[in-house]
Formats: structure tokens, sequence, C-alpha cells
């Protein structure tokens, strides 16, 4: 039998589905054999809020696992920071992204607005989030 900590290191390992090895019968639904079927006219949605936790949850354990290995060196340390800086410029974007509706039609050749010569416009100088900023990425709800 199963405890609920097998479940957890399952969780970290990525593994999915429990084993068939460990699923007895009376959890089934063949356990009773008169039983009506299962209907499953929509699958399981968890609230919005829920989502969220649990997404928070999972990246402060791979954020932790990242910091535990980077905090080993300075070299490791700058590579997460610069990586941490990147991901707040694109979660910036998003978010902004979401919260403008173009008032005009893109004016570029894929539908998107024109490039400049040097290619892709460098990100804006004020990068850095401040100390103990949180970052919302599903936006304005």
């Amino acid at each position: 039998m199963l405890c609920c900590h097998i479940l957890k290191v399952f969780n970290q390992l990525g593994v999915d589905e429990i084993p068939a090895q460990y699923i007895f019968r009376r959890w089934t639904p063949i356990a009773i054999s008169d039983a009506p079927p299962a209907v499953e006219d929509k699958p399981d949605e968890l609230p919005a809020q829920t989502k969220k936790e649990l997404r928070h949850a999972n990246l402060v354990m791979d954020f932790g696992s990242i910091a535990r290995v980077a905090s080993a060196s300075d070299a490791a340390t700058d590579i997460v920071k610069k990586h941490m800086r990147g991901a707040r410029h694109e979660i910036r974007n998003l978010n902004m992204s979401r919260k403008q509706k173009p008032a005009v039609p893109p004016a570029g050749p894929t539908g998107g607005p024109q490039a400049s010569a040097g290619g892709s416009t460098p990100p804006p100088s004020n990068t850095r989030a401040k100390r103990g900023h949180v970052l919302d990425v599903d936006g304005p709800k």
C-alpha cells in the first residue's frame, strides 16, 4: 500500500500515473460488478485560484532545486540571475500584451510590427525587479 510520501516522490520524479501493481481492485470501477458506469460529462476542473497555487508551489520547488545547485559557485549564481532577468522581461512583456489591445492593424509583413534594422528591440534598461516584488504571471483577473 502506498503512503502519501511516495506520491510526493512520484510527483518530484515526474511520474504521472501510479503503476498498476499498486492499484487494488477495490479502488477501480470494476470493484462492484453491478455498479452503474461512471459518467464523465466534463473532466474535473480546478478553480483558477487553486491552479495558480499549484503552479506557485511547483515553481517554488523547481527554483529551490536550481538555487541549491547554483549557490555552489559565483559563476553558477550569475547564470541563474541572468536567466531570471530574462524571464522577468518576458513575463513583463506577456502581461503588457494581455493588457493592451491593438488600436490599429499591425504594419509588418507577417502581421507583426516592423522590425528595426538591428533585429530585435533591446530590453528596457530598467529590467530589474525590486526586492520582494512578486510577478503575477497570470495577469489581471
